[in-house]
Formats: structure tokens, sequence, C-alpha cells
């Protein structure tokens, strides 16, 4: 009886080394994989991304040569309708034209 409870005894310290063992290694894996995490959302990432240093010359140009609109053109001006605008009434159902 005695070298059974020796037996049982052994297989218990066995079954709770490989227990802790595994628990530890458990444990480690998540506190690795908690740091290296990435808790930064796409967006974020997206416009965190670093700029092309290369600027578009053929954009730079266009947006020299854009007109410059004035206070009066934009607000004192709004009465009045530009030659191109042309009136839209509905003629039948589901039907729309321009009349000039």
């Amino acid at each position: 009886m005695e070298s059974k409870k020796k037996k049982i005894s052994q297989e218990f310290l066995t079954l709770s080394v490989l227990t802790l063992i595994t628990v530890l290694v458990w444990a480690g894996f998540e506190i690795y994989w908690a740091y290296n995490k990435s808790t930064i959302e796409v967006d974020v990432r997206q416009q965190l991304a670093p700029l092309d240093p290369k600027l578009d010359r053929e954009t730079l140009k266009k947006l020299q040569e854009r007109r410059e609109i004035s206070f009066e053109e934009l607000f004192l001006n709004e009465k009045e309708e530009p030659e191109e605008a042309q009136e839209i009434t509905p003629q039948e159902e589901g039907q729309i034209t321009a009349e000039e």
C-alpha cells in the first residue's frame, strides 16, 4: 500500500509540474501578444502613413492657374443668374427637359 501511495503521489507531482509549466507558458504568450498587439485603428494608420516628399509639378501649375473669386462675386451678385443657366421644368411625370 505504501508503494501505491508513493506512485499516486509521484504521478500527482508530475501532473502538477506539467500543469504549472502549461499555465506559465500560456500566461507568457498572453503577455507577449498584449504588448505587441496594435491598438491603432486602420483609419489612423492610413493617416499616419508617411507622405511622398516629391511634389507633382503639373498639379501645382493647375492650382496656380485657378481663377480667384472675390467676396463680391460670391455673395453680392447672387440675385443675378448666370448666362449659361437654364430653367428646368417637368413636362410629364418622370421626364425633365430644359427650356431655353
